[in-house]
Order: structure tokens, then C-alpha cells, then sequence
């Protein structure tokens, strides 16, 4: 058992198991698997894909802790769009919209994330 464990390339050789989680990179699976790593034979790649738009929405407001209403739509449906309801870009520029205005998404906010978000 113990020669098994030390072999096998899901565990180290103390038998804990090894987990790599990887962000942000599209197709990363399809890119380790053409380089030939050794990697790619013994791991299993999952990818949790873009938010249901309404989903997008609702972890983009909620952090406000206002109602949906309190929000300019224009602003929030510009928001989004931007964000193309992938996570870490609903997270990124939320974060934004909250140091421009912690109150509410806005024309104003929005104007001010906006370009440091696409840079």
C-alpha cells in the first residue's frame, strides 16, 4: 500500500491529497495538453463557465445590500455587459463600482470604473 501511495499522482508521498485549482486562464486544459505536460495525463480539468445572466446580476447588486430598484438599470445593464457574466470579472468590477460609489451602481460610478477595469 505504501508503494501505491508514493506512485500515485493525485497524492504526495505523505497520502494527503493534492488539489491545483487554476483561474482566469480560457482553455487553459486544451493549452497544458498541447504542450505535452505529463500534468495533463493524471488531472481532471472542471470549469465553472460564464453566470446565468440573472445570477451575474444578482452577485453584482447584492454586496450593495440595496434593493435592485436603487440601482440606475442603465447603468447596472452597462455593468454587465462589461463583466460578460464571467465571475472574477463581476467580482473585479464590482469591487470597482464599490470604491467609486459604496452606495449604489450609477452613471457616475460606472464612468469611473469602467476605464480601470479595461486596463
Amino acid at each position: 500500500m505504501a508503494g501505491q501511495v508514493k506512485t500515485n499522482p493525485f497524492t504526495p508521498g505523505d497520502g494527503r491529497p493534492l488539489a491545483l485549482l487554476l483561474a482566469g486562464t480560457p482553455q487553459l486544459d486544451s493549452k497544458i495538453r498541447k504542450a505535452g505536460s505529463t500534468f495533463a495525463e493524471w488531472s481532471r480539468f472542471l470549469s465553472i463557465g460564464r453566470l446565468l445572466r440573472e445570477h451575474a446580476r444578482e452577485a453584482l447588486l447584492k454586496p450593495f445590500g440595496c434593493a435592485a430598484e436603487e440601482h440606475e438599470h442603465g447603468a447596472v445593464k452597462r455593468a454587465l455587459d462589461a463583466a460578460q457574466n464571467y465571475s472574477y470579472f463581476i467580482q473585479l468590477l464590482g469591487e470597482l463600482l464599490w470604491d467609486a460609489n459604496s452606495s449604489r451602481i450609477d452613471p457616475r460610478a460606472l464612468s469611473l470604473s469602467l476605464p480601470k477595469f479595461r486596463s
